[in-house]
């Protein structure tokens, strides 16, 4: 698997495409893995090994791999293969697998980039399978969050899609459609994404982006100021975000508000209130955990202090002692597991849930609002035991 990272990365493609300044502030801020990321890499990881090597028709199973029983994903992370894994990694091998295609490429290193007038840049695709016969060109990305990647016009697919047609169909000739798949089995279990457009669709996307390349490859050279741009998009997942003054500033913009109604809020106002509410409290998130990384690492905040939050939950130092100094008193207790450590062990033992379920209850979540491009099915009305205004 490619490990090297282009400075205009199809991965960054949101960020770049929309706020080309973000390039040049980024610059010499280091990747940081977590434990989220490390576990998704060894997913990507087994299943590229799996579409490889293994069998066409074969899954993997929980437990071991090809005699593999776990994956170390670089210091400090190591995965056990459990079901949940497992189940993931079948999921992206079903689906990869049923779509057709004389040629199928996995983990493509993709860094032909003529229309970006660049040398080196772009990514590497997860899924590259050619269908000459129907014409088709699709393009898979492996998602293992639980975050919702949207696969419309996905702007690190097309980035693939569009260098693939370049290096793979240079003269145009064998490919009129490009199909779009986001594997994401934490989101949907049963089928993938998929968004498809025509090649010329493709291109006409996509064209513009030399402009916004050849903007920020100047900034990042220091041979012009950075433009930034603000954005949902563009923010959502910037290492600056924090500390972007363009940012800020576009928070501020965000208020006064032009309100329906001048007394109390209506609930056209109270939609308006809430889509900022949404971007503030995202932003002061940021600026308080920037706050605090620095004062941690020994920078003065003025006007603040660092001190000690709340203390964590006691604990014996050596259990072995403490029955004898507490002589007399009951200090046993014996407490069932839960119905999801329940499921856990039930799983590795290579047993169903479907047993127990019938034992368990799971009272409904609090009604909460989401956006309507949000995740989640509306309830109804009647739920909230409102009734239609007069």
């Amino acid at each position: 698997m490619s490990t090297g990272h282009a400075v205009l990365a199809y991965s960054k493609a949101d960020r770049w495409t929309r706020c080309t300044g973000s390039v040049a502030l980024c610059k010499d801020v280091p990747d940081t893995v977590n434990e989220a990321a490390a576990l998704g890499t060894a997913k990507h990881q087994v299943t590229y090994w799996a579409l490889c090597h293994s069998d066409p028709e074969k899954l993997i199973g929980g437990g071991e791999i090809g005699g593999i029983e776990s994956v170390d994903d670089g210091p400090g992370y190591a995965f056990e293969i459990d079901q949940e894994f497992a189940d993931h990694v079948n999921f992206c091998l079903r689906h990869v697998r049923a779509i057709p295609g004389e040629l199928r490429l996995f983990e493509l290193p993709l860094r032909k980039t003529a229309y970006l007038c660049l040398d080196g840049q772009g990514g590497t695709a997860d899924v590259v399978i050619g269908d000459k016969v129907n014409r088709i060109l699709n393009i898979g990305d492996h998602k293992f969050g639980y975050g919702q990647v949207e696969v419309v016009e996905n702007r690190q697919l097309m980035g693939y899609a569009r260098s693939a047609l370049e290096e793979l169909d240079e003269f145009g000739t064998d490919y009129d459609t490009v199909r779009l798949w986001i594997f994401q089995p934490k989101r949907s279990m049963e089928k993938p994404f998929m968004w498809e457009c025509s090649v010329d669709d493709l291109r006409d996307l996509t064209d513009d982006w030399r402009y916004a390349a050849d903007e920020a490859m100047q900034a990042y050279l220091g041979l012009t100021e950075p433009v930034l741009t603000p954005g949902d998009k563009q923010c959502e997942w910037c290492p600056v975000r924090s500390t972007c003054v363009a940012r800020g500033e576009e928070i501020g913009r965000m208020f006064p508000l032009n309100q329906e109604s001048p007394h109390t809020a209506s609930e056209a106002d109270l939609a308006q209130w809430l889509a900022r509410a949404d971007a503030l409290e995202a932003w002061c998130r940021d600026v308080r955990a920037e706050a605090l990384r620095r004062a941690v690492a020994g920078r003065e905040i003025p006007g603040y202090k660092l001190i000690e939050g709340k203390r964590g939950n006691r604990k014996w130092i050596d259990e072995s002692v403490v029955p004898m100094l507490l002589d007399g008193i009951e200090i046993w207790t014996q407490k069932l597991i839960s119905p999801t450590e329940a499921e856990k062990r039930l799983k590795k033992a290579g047993k169903s849930y479907a047993d127990i379920a019938a034992l368990v209850e799971q009272p409904p979540g609090a009604p909460s609002l989401a956006r309507w491009d949000e995740a989640g099915t509306p309830l109804p009305r009647q739920e909230f035991g409102l009734e239609e205004a007069k």
